[in-house]
């Protein structure tokens, strides 16, 4: 009866079926993850070169920390708002002030003591006469940080400050505050606020939106991020600027 059950052609048919379903499925799969992965290696490698650029990772006192809104995400100009945050505009093309002073080899400088401007990288977009113009001081060191890391091979697409740390924007790698409470099932820990690049903002945003459209607290915790997005700890991303970039401050 058993031997029956092997030979049949339904079951051979359908062991067969099984077997292709199997082999079919895993390389849907394959197929679907692969431009993840592929993007989750690229964020391990620009944030592994980010650490091994800036050596330090200088910490941020979390008692000074304002509220951040969740989902924030940098402004797409220039600005300095009430919470003391300074952003640059964000660039989505990778490069490959009062007026400045000048020296009398004629070499523009810094009008806050920051010295001779660096050379823009290749693929800059604007002039150095428009990159350096009417900046403040911070914004300046925005700029003079995210030329650094370009130099550097860093595809850098804009900064923020941040009570004086520099969070240099990276498409794939999110800045965030993290918050904890108890429950009676134990500790639950969402995201509080976090800053990045914008596309990786929208991404976020519409994973919140699909989680609450299901009913479900739109939180997000670190098993709703997307592999191909890396969460840095605000304390663990921030660089200081005079230290990175060997100025005296003032």
């Amino acid at each position: 009866m058993f031997r029956d059950i092997l030979t049949s052609k339904w079951f051979i048919g359908g062991f067969g079926f099984l077997i292709v379903f199997g082999i079919g499925c895993y390389f849907w799969f394959q197929h679907e993850i692969g431009p993840y992965k592929q993007e989750a290696a690229e964020t391990q490698k620009q944030w592994e070169a980010f650490q091994k650029a800036t050596k330090t990772s200088p910490s941020i006192r979390q008692a000074e920390s304002p509220h951040i809104t969740s989902m924030e995400t940098t402004p797409t100009k220039e600005a300095v708002n009430s919470a003391g945050t300074v952003s640059e505009k964000i660039d989505n093309n990778s490069p490959k002030v009062a007026s400045p002073e000048k020296t009398d080899a004629d070499v523009p400088v810094s009008p806050y003591g920051f010295g001779p401007y660096p050379p823009l990288p290749p693929g800059w977009r604007g002039t150095p006469k428009k990159t350096w113009n009417n900046l403040s001081a911070n914004h300046e060191l925005l700029k003079r940080v995210r030329i650094k890391l370009i130099s550097q091979g860093i595809d850098v697409r804009g900064a923020s400050m941040k009570y004086g740390k520099v969070y240099p924007i990276i498409k794939g790698i999110r800045y965030v505050r993290w918050e904890t409470e108890n429950t009676p099932f134990g500790e639950y820990r969402y995201i509080a606020g976090s800053t990045g690049h914008p596309d990786d903002g929208d991404r976020l945003r519409a994973i919140k939106e699909a989680k609450f459209s299901r009913g479900e607290d739109d939180d997000l915790t670190e098993a709703d991020i997307p592999p191909d997005i890396k969460l840095v700890p605000y304390e663990e991303g921030g660089i200081d600027p005079y230290e990175f970039l060997g100025l005296t401050p003032p």
